[in-house]
């Protein structure tokens, strides 16, 4: 599983929509360009780490993948990356035409469309009745580092009852509600969690209470996103999160030797604790996922 859906938690393979009505006609304006697809990704990388952050887990997901899941196109002025037909990225690299970008997105399967805020939010008015976020990037470099431990017992999750409980726990947190595995895929998820490559989550416990969860994604090129940041709503406020990114963050940056994080947030309150910890404004990140029908 690509690196972007482990942040997502999961997502819904969608049917695509039917840009060609709703953008007839500034498709119709498109002056026929070609869009390439990329069967030699070299070099593609070094193109991306001239925003490491914004492209952290587009150049993780190349090095860990290859192109076996992923098709790679370039489109005059863009990037786009597709995986296996439900996340589609796209990167700039330069201005690039409206109608030459839809007419591909008409073209293509997905569920979710996303990258850097200025290069999607142009398409925001194709995609009615979809979910859209747009989320401040955070970044963390290893020497800005700040520690913060407050003593509580945190370990590594390694087993499949450790992934129920951390899916358990976000149940109970609105923002990640709507991206949590469905109850029947959760024991299939959770089995796939205890020993895939890419992903570390910790959990910080009061007896055998799960309370507070961090991880890793996308854990490559001495870098990762961090993801799962959560806490009970009832256990709030008490240093929990601070604590379990803390001890997250100290296996990152020793044990693995990471030499940066980021992550996406739209949380105030969890900004502060992001803050405490060293993180600061990278980027802006903008998502559109497209709701099934009945959901919202």
């Amino acid at each position: 599983m690509s690196p972007f859906f482990l942040h997502l938690h999961h997502t819904f393979r969608l049917p695509r929509l039917d840009l060609r009505s709703l953008a007839g006609e500034a498709i119709g304006q498109y002056n026929g360009r070609m869009t390439e697809e990329l069967d030699d990704v070299t070099g593609l990388a070094d193109i991306l780490r001239r925003d490491r952050y914004a492209n952290l887990f587009f150049i993780n997901d190349l090095d860990e993948f290859g192109s076996d899941h992923i098709h790679v196109y370039r489109i005059d002025g863009l990037y786009a990356l597709n995986y296996r037909g439900e996340g589609l990225c796209l990167y700039q690299e330069g201005s690039y035409d409206l109608a030459e970008a839809l007419d591909f997105l008409s073209r293509q399967t997905f569920s979710t469309l996303m990258g850097p805020a200025g290069t999607i939010e142009p398409f925001f008015d194709f995609f009615p009745g979809s979910r859209i976020m747009v989320r401040p990037m955070l970044g963390l470099e290893k020497s800005g580092f700040v520690p913060f431990l407050a003593g509580y017992e945190t370990r590594i999750l390694t087993v499949k009852d450790d992934f129920l409980s951390m899916f358990e726990l976000w149940d109970g947190i609105e923002e990640f509600r709507c991206t949590n595995p469905p109850f029947p895929q959760r024991l299939s998820m959770a089995s796939s969690y205890v020993d895939r490559p890419g992903i570390r989550f910790f959990g910080t416990f009061t007896g055998k209470s799960l309370v507070s969860t961090a991880g890793l994604s996308a854990i490559a090129n001495r870098s990762a996103m961090v993801v799962g940041v959560a806490t009970r709503k009832e256990r709030e406020g008490r240093g929990y999160a601070s604590h379990t990114l803390s001890v997250l963050l100290e296996h990152a940056f020793s044990e693995l030797a990471l030499n940066y994080v980021c992550l996406w947030h739209s949380n105030g309150r969890a900004y502060n604790v992001y803050r405490r910890l060293g993180f600061r404004k990278v980027g802006t990140y903008a998502s559109i996922t497209v709701v099934p029908d009945g959901q919202s």
